[in-house]
């Protein structure tokens, strides 16, 4: 998923800071620019991605600590409730970049 997110990005030149790029890629990803592209994912998925983004970042840097499987075990049910959401708003931006090609090779 991140690297769709990139390709995105890069495609329609958003910059990245390079301090908190992951979460700045997020937060590109759900602006619609008008006249560019549409969100490509809504805020309700923005935020439950940040969530799943948060904790994987804490548990990468502090992975010495004990695992709290009780966070583990959430995460992961998270990720399954907002797998389907993801392919859907996925679809969506995809039938944006179909238009957009069709559109494109009509002009030539």
């Amino acid at each position: 998923m991140k690297t769709v997110f990139l390709r995105i990005s890069q495609r329609f030149e958003n910059s990245l800071s390079p301090e908190s790029w992951h979460r700045d890629l997020l937060l590109k990803m759900r602006l619609a620019i008008p006249k560019i592209r549409p969100a490509v994912i809504s805020n309700d998925l923005f935020g439950a991605l940040d969530e799943l983004r948060r904790f994987r970042h804490f548990n990468r840097y502090y992975y010495d600590l004990e695992f709290d499987w009780q966070k583990v075990k959430f995460a992961s049910e998270k990720f399954l409730l907002i797998a389907s959401k993801i392919e859907t708003e996925f679809r969506n931006f995809q039938k944006f970049c179909n238009a957009l090609i069709e559109s494109k090779q009509e002009e030539s």
